[in-house]
């Protein structure tokens, strides 16, 4: 029988060496035979033992998990634990088209805000949002417990009928429409961006309402990066909008 040094089989294997010498050292994968003067030698045979361990490892399985699997390896197992890593690979796939989704959104966003002047009513086009709405009790919100992008609005008929000390109804955005979630309606919208803190609103309020004068929408505050884009609380990029046409 043919024997291969550590070096040898490592390039077999397309491994560095101290792999092999990790992995006898944990026990997981051991050379067929060791000199007295401490030579290991690897077999041929061993190649296919080496190549379930690569491709279990591909699969995210820890070494410890492995050298378990190899010493009690079936079929029963092995299906549990793809089924198991299926799963595991199905949320991280959706938690990544959630980070694609907030990118996305975020750089759009801040292109929108960027390219216009703040304190200057400007109109934007906008697609259809869907808010769900945050417990009021919390008194704020930031990325911990409202995710990317969250707000708040002004129902129309309170601002139509100029009701003072309107109470602002929280919200977040999400990806996908859910029956307990509102709808911000697509259409061009008036857009007022301004610096400051979002306690001090009223007189921009004031400003984009005087403006419209009817608003077709209620009146949408949000808040552009939060604390991501300022140093202070009084210094955030607040958008107000509210709809105008179709």
């Amino acid at each position: 029988m043919k024997y291969y040094t550590t070096g040898e089989f490592a390039k077999l294997c397309n491994v560095e060496k101290r792999t092999l010498f990790y992995y006898d050292e944990i026990g997981l994968f051991k050379p067929e035979k060791i000199e007295e003067n401490g030579y290991r030698y690897y077999t041929i045979f061993q190649l296919d033992t080496f190549a379930v361990i690569q491709a279990l490892k591909a699969l995210k399985m820890s070494l410890e998990d492995i050298r378990t699997f190899i010493q009690n390896r079936d079929i029963k197992t092995y299906h549990d634990y793809l089924k198991q890593q299926e799963e595991a690979v199905n949320k991280q796939l959706e938690e990544l088209k959630n980070v694609s989704y907030y990118l996305e959104a975020s750089r759009i966003q801040i292109e929108k805000a960027l390219s216009n002047e703040t304190n200057v009513i400007v109109y934007e086009k906008q697609n259809t949002e869907y808010l769900e709405l945050l417990e009021s009790k919390k008194g704020f919100y930031n990325f911990l417990n409202s995710g990317y992008f969250f707000g708040a609005y002004y129902p129309k008929e309170k601002i139509l009928a100029k009701e003072e000390n309107i109470k602002r109804v929280w919200f977040k955005k999400i990806k996908k429409k859910h029956k307990n979630c509102i709808i911000q309606p697509k259409g061009t919208y008036a857009v007022l961006y301004y610096h400051g803190s979002p306690n001090k609103i009223e007189p921009y309020v004031d400003m984009l309402i005087d403006h419209v004068k009817e608003p077709l929408s209620d009146l949408y505050i949000d808040i552009v990066g939060g604390d991501i884009i300022a140093n202070s609380y009084d210094d955030y990029l607040i958008r107000l909008s509210t709809k105008v046409s179709d």
